[in-house]
């Protein structure tokens, strides 16, 4: 008769492991800090840029909140604070993106937003949607 107790074992490691993962389609928070947030952010600015009144480019400052879904790919949920750059927006580089030396203005505009990234990084595609939240006031901590 075969022992059922390596079963019971891997069962007794396994089905821990398992669960940690978490349910495929759900949304999961990531660190806010992780750098490729910010990556994400600098990258959804010119669609920011789109929304925006201001005459100048808008940059990211912080990205504040951050969860991961896992889809036909991965959807990035992030609430990001961008702000009035030094650079106005008709300076922006041919490639879409602002120039490096664009940087946040002191006492400018600033807003949070909602960007939604979603990425098939086999396929190298990446979908930014856009959505202004509120006007966040010079002195106001976020």
């Amino acid at each position: 008769m075969i022992s059922k107790l390596p079963l019971f074992i891997f069962l007794l490691v396994a089905v821990p492991n398992v669960m940690t993962v978490g349910m495929p389609g759900g949304l999961y928070p990531q660190d806010p800090n992780n750098p490729k947030f910010m990556k994400l952010a600098w990258k959804a600015a010119k669609y920011v840029d789109e929304e925006s009144s201001s005459s100048y480019m808008m940059v990211p400052i912080k990205v504040t909140e951050a969860w991961s879904q896992v889809v036909g790919g991965i959807n990035y949920y992030l609430v990001v604070l961008y702000g009035e750059s030094t650079c106005e927006k008709d300076e922006l580089a041919a490639s879409g993106e602002p120039p490096a030396n664009c940087q946040y203005r002191a006492n400018g505009d600033r807003a949070l937003y909602n960007v939604k990234v979603h990425t098939r990084p086999w396929q190298h595609y990446e979908h930014f949607a856009v959505k202004k939240i509120r006007d966040v006031g010079a002195e106001e901590e976020i």
